[in-house]
């Protein structure tokens, strides 16, 4: 995730939640609301079918494109899309409560 998502221009921290790996992170994840992704938290902890970030990387949420940006469903682009086993146990970790 770092590589596709907090290194971009997007998650900064000016027009979208920013996305550093640092001492904020858990908090950003937990607190921040995805307006355009149906007014969600970016993570519900132990509810992924509530949680922007699970919604956004398996596919497009409100009008968002799937992110991270660039990525299309069909056909898959290997360039942009994050992995399957990422976006499962991205899921997997929001399902088990999004332990800290």
């Amino acid at each position: 995730m770092q590589a596709n998502c907090a290194d971009s221009s997007c998650h900064n921290g000016e027009a979208e939640p920013r996305l550093q790996d640092d001492d904020t992170l858990y908090t950003t994840l937990t607190t921040h609301v995805s307006v355009a992704c149906g007014n969600i938290p970016v993570v519900t902890p132990g509810d992924p079918e509530r949680s922007a970030l699970v919604k956004l990387i398996k596919g497009p949420c409100g009008e968002v494109e799937r992110m991270p940006r660039g990525c299309v469903s069909e056909p898959v682009s290997e360039y942009n899309c994050l992995p399957q086993e990422y976006i499962d146990a991205i899921e997997q970790w929001v399902a088990d409560g999004a332990p800290h």
